[in-house]
């Protein structure tokens, strides 16, 4: 797709291969070459913003149509954006389904944001219906921007800041732009350990709930027990209508006053789950659960409801030491575990 004269004008192109520079797949820039380019520009003390693209859910792209559809997908975000962006920067392929746009120029906030919504505009990069060989499907994106020297004085602290950013955008729901602000986004934590997880979770959590030698009380202390270690968090509760919290690990759950129960609910809003790091959006959903969570010094919390056709109760996930991006997996398996005690529950009557 870029052709050596749409390259050679930045230096750091000039003595390379094109054959060597592109991606065999999208024509754009290929990730050694484009992170390479990142690191010249701080080099030269070159503004730009470092913008990082994810596609959403594109694994179920190919799933559903095959990787010749989902290449297809690749090639027209990438044609697009080199459309859209023009001589104001550069594309690159990071891998995947992930693609970087090396902004050049005045990064401020006010800048890049605007950039950034216009490429998402109707038509343009995503937010539109791709009609492919065979097929036509729906694509959005997800953005996240960080900027030289405006956020970072290096390329680690650029790609990480870049890479808060993306998953914020992520986890606020996708198809999305997030231009790093540091006192917005400085202390998400994007990558927890490895073992913060465990495979076999599923396995687990089922030994537990289908053993008929243990309570339904105990039951729930040793899930509570397993999610807490498999997530690394301070307590997982479960807290229902007709009873009192459950969770011998709790240090804050005792203060949680009954009323609250309501707020919940709404901020649920017929959603089987709520997952936030952001409590001044919190506080706009109900000022008491924010003025709650404040004192309590949590920072991001999972409400996952529990019951079918109406809410019996609720499970909570919640962090207090630094502000945490729910992984997708988090969110799927406190999904699984409140309709699993649902059922348990039913099973008890």
């Amino acid at each position: 797709m870029y052709k050596k004269e749409d390259l050679i004008k930045y230096d750091y192109f000039k003595d390379f291969d094109m054959d060597y520079i592109l991606d065999s797949l999208t024509g754009v820039v290929s990730r050694g070459y484009i992170l390479g380019f990142a690191k010249h520009l701080i080099e030269k003390n070159i503004e730009f913003a470092f913008c990082m693209i994810d596609v959403d859910n594109f694994k179920l792209v190919n799933d559903n149509y095959g990787h010749k559809i989902g290449d297809e997908c690749l090639i027209n975000i990438a044609e697009s954006l080199v459309r859209e962006v023009g001589d104001r920067g550069v594309i690159g392929r990071y891998g995947g389904d992930e693609f970087v746009i090396i902004y050049i120029g005045d990064s401020r906030y006010e800048v890049v944001h605007p950039f950034l919504g216009t490429l998402l505009g109707e038509n343009k990069v995503a937010r539109k219906t791709m009609c492919l060989s065979t097929v036509s499907i729906f694509v959005t994106v997800t953005i996240g921007s960080a900027s030289f020297p405006h956020n970072a004085s290096n390329f680690s602290d650029l790609f990480a800041k870049a890479d808060k950013a993306l998953y914020r955008g992520k986890i606020k729901g996708r198809n999305c732009y997030i231009v790093y602000v540091e006192e917005l986004h400085k202390n998400i934590d994007v990558h927890r350990k490895e073992n913060t997880f465990l495979p076999d979770m599923f396995t687990v959590i089922d030994n537990i709930a289908y053993r008929k030698s243990i309570d339904f009380n105990t039951k729930l202390r040793m899930i509570s027990e397993s999610l807490v270690d498999s997530f690394n968090l301070p307590d997982a509760v479960f807290w229902f209508n007709d009873l009192n919290a459950i969770s011998d690990m709790s240090q804050s759950v005792n203060k949680i006053d009954k009323s609250l129960f309501d707020d919940i609910i709404q901020v649920l809003n017929d959603s089987d789950y709520y997952a936030t790091s952001d409590l001044v959006e919190l506080k706009r959903k109900s000022p008491a659960l924010n003025k709650y969570f404040t004192e309590n010094v949590i920072q991001s919390i999972i409400v996952v409801k529990i019951g079918f056709k109406k809410i019996e109760g609720i499970l909570i996930l919640y962090e207090n030491t630094i502000v945490r991006m729910w992984q997708e997996r988090e969110i799927a398996m406190a999904i699984y575990i409140a309709r699993l005690i649902t059922i348990l529950k039913m099973l008890e009557k």
